[in-house]
């Protein structure tokens, strides 16, 4: 184990946290997509069966 500046005792170096905080942002940013992309699909499909509901509701005036 290396001993830093102070003492304290490294026990990853500086490139995996450095790697490690990239990996955590690219996988928040792909969940963060996800779930934009899923909240879309399911406005749009809501919309589609309310058209559908409204063009029934229509035909049986």
């Amino acid at each position: 184990m290396k001993q830093g500046n102070h003492g304290i005792p490294h026990l990853f170096s500086k490139l995996i946290i450095t790697s490690a905080s990239m990996v955590k942002c690219v996988f928040s940013m792909t969940l963060k997509i996800w779930k934009n992309s899923l909240i879309l699909f399911f406005n749009l499909f809501n919309c589609y069966y309310a058209l559908i509901i409204h063009s029934f509701a229509s035909e049986l005036k």
